[in-house]
């Protein structure tokens, strides 16, 4: 849900993210999910990467125990405390406290090739 009402406009032209197969409703255009169409197997071990990279940044929202605690304020300031530790998390990531690095490539989208299924034996078959 938050990914289809705000992130997803956020997106540049092509631009898609790395997703579980939470988004897979909006996959391949928007999201690479593990279960989608289109998804290379040999991009699987690098895919894995990305996920447990966010789940750093995760781990670190949740030292502020947002993720266990319930908020108990306004509703009016919910988004301003949320985006205050997300400011100071990444502060701490740009001065000192960086993500591990990952080599990271998205096959070319609009190739048509991405997605066509390889041609089976039996093609070449039929055609004799």
């Amino acid at each position: 849900m938050i990914f289809r009402n705000a992130l997803l406009h956020e997106l540049e032209d092509g631009e898609r993210v790395e997703s579980d197969n939470g988004l897979r409703g909006v996959s391949p255009q928007y999201a690479k999910c593990p279960l989608s169409i289109g998804n290379l197997v040999e991009c699987e071990d690098m895919q894995q990467q990305v996920r447990s990279r966010h789940e750093t940044i995760n781990k670190r929202f949740k030292q502020w125990r947002i993720m266990k605690n319930i908020y108990m304020g306004s509703i009016e300031h919910h988004g301003g405390f949320f985006r205050t530790f997300a400011i100071v998390t990444q502060l701490c990531i740009e001065h000192g406290e960086p993500l591990f690095s990952i080599a990271y490539e998205d096959p070319h989208f609009d190739d048509d090739s991405y997605f066509q299924e390889p041609a089976s034996n039996n093609d070449s078959e039929n055609e004799e």
